[in-house]
């Protein structure tokens, strides 16, 4: 099945920077001020400018202020202080100071943590460098105890890229690093995942009621196979709603909810097993595994010889070294190296800027490969803040043909159908040579 990239939103001519909704209905003016008054609906680029300079200001600040309320809590933790009135632990402490739930008490012990124990964190935040989210997240891998000391052979890369890179593409390299610095964790967690399996499906009076627990690699093909079945119901749906209202169709005219939808997808797929008798042999593989050759040959070589298997040495190049999904949830390397070699995956090869090189088995290109190369350049459309999956993405030069740019993998690059048009307004959207997308407006300066 081929996913729909028709545009859900047709109102006339784009007008960057308004999403069709208002930006800012219901709120005071923008700018530091706050008292000009009822923005407009699309508001003006002054406005804009103000804004991103406020919001520049808080968040420093905000920053600022968290590491100093984590190395509050993190000094009240080590001293013990909070015995004094009876508590049980820290973050009970926190608990009743601050009227923090619990989640919010522990994030900040963690945070403690993390600047106590590594001084280029603590520089970073109390500058107003590193983001509070970012600190929470290498908070948590410090907190590994087979992996966390190692973090801080890292560490710089991570703080250069926290603010330059998104949230979500910021826990990917984290996690992606955890996961490769910690592969005996890794093969631990899958072998107890593989172990503990389990799936149920219970019919009550209220309905019925899935759930099921397994290894991630079995995951990642669940996932893509009903990803592509909730695209194909979203496709009926939006066919439906053209034939109704035409160009005017939006997604208030689909006759079904998203969980509608995705519920009776599920429904389908058990349709289609049905029709199948049991143990037919699959198809071709449908599931794309980021791995690179440094990783398979290094895994492939420990499980042929444990003993012999040489130790890491250095830190791992969290750029070029990869073990993942397309979406980026990280896979321990053995059950990616079992998925490839029993045919259930494909291996997916990819240079440092994010170009797809090669796809395993497959050595050479075939209708459509080019196009394919191209979503698998990223799990979502590039555009900043957009998580539209890149299987829902249009593919389009990033020079345009009738500039002299060509069609290849390099000149091209996934975008939803509303930020794809975007670029007829003046804004363009590179890659550079570490990999990482960069949107510019039509004046020049890069948006985020």
């Amino acid at each position: 099945m081929t996913a729909t990239t028709t545009s859900t939103r047709r109102t006339g001519p784009i007008r960057p920077g308004c999403d069709g909704r208002g930006a800012g209905t219901g709120s005071r003016g923008l700018g530091a001020g706050a008292n000009s008054g009822q923005v407009t609906e699309a508001g003006t680029p002054q406005q804009l400018a103000d804004a991103q300079r406020r919001f520049a200001e808080l968040e420093a600040q905000r920053r600022v202020i968290e590491a100093e309320m984590s190395d509050l809590v993190h000094a009240v933790s080590r001293s013990g202080a909070y015995r004094q009135d009876g508590h049980g632990s820290a973050a009970a402490w926190c608990r009743t100071e601050g009227r923090w739930p619990t989640a919010e008490a522990t994030a900040r012990l963690r945070t403690g943590a993390l600047l106590a124990g590594i001084p280029a964190c603590a520089e970073a935040m109390h500058a107003g460098r590193l983001g509070v989210a970012q600190a929470q997240v290498l908070a948590r891998a410090f907190r590994n105890p087979r992996c966390g000391h190692q973090l801080v052979e890292i560490i710089d890369v991570f703080l250069e890229v926290a603010d330059v890179v998104s949230y979500d593409e910021f826990v990917i390299l984290v996690r992606r690093w955890e996961n490769l610095a910690d592969v005996d964790g890794a093969h631990a967690r899958a072998e107890r995942a593989y172990a503990r399996r389990n799936a149920s499906v219970v019919t009550t009076m209220d309905g019925v009621h899935i759930e099921a627990h397994g290894p991630a690699v079995d995951g990642a093909l669940m996932s893509e196979v009903f990803a592509r079945y909730c695209d194909a119901e979203f496709a009926l749906d939006w066919e439906a709603a053209r034939r109704e209202k035409g160009d005017d169709a939006t997604r208030a005219d689909l006759p079904r909810s998203a969980g509608q939808r995705h519920f009776d997808a599920f429904c389908k797929m058990f349709e289609v097993a049905a029709a199948c008798a049991p143990g037919v042999r699959p198809g071709e593989p449908i599931v794309n595994i980021h791995v690179d050759e440094q990783t398979l040959a290094e895994t492939d070589d420990a499980v042929a010889d444990p003993e012999g298997a040489p130790a890491r040495r250095g830190p791992i190049d969290v750029f070029a070294r990869r073990c993942e999904t397309a979406s980026g949830v990280p896979l321990a390397p053995t059950e990616v190296l079992a998925a490839a070699i029993a045919g259930q995956v494909r291996r997916v090869l990819r240079s440092r800027d994010g170009v797809t090189l090669e796809f395993g088995r497959r050595r050479r290109l075939f209708t459509g490969a080019a196009r394919e190369a191209v979503l698998l350049s990223s799990g979502h459309c590039v555009w900043p803040g957009c998580n539209v999956p890149s299987s829902r993405c249009q593919v389009d030069h990033l020079t345009e043909w009738r500039h002299d740019g060509t069609t290849d993998v390099a000149n091209a690059a996934p975008l939803c159908g509303r930020h794809n048009r975007f670029k007829s307004h003046g804004y363009r959207v590179w890659r550079d040579d570490g990999g990482r997308w960069h949107t510019l407006r039509p004046d020049g300066s890069e948006i985020g």
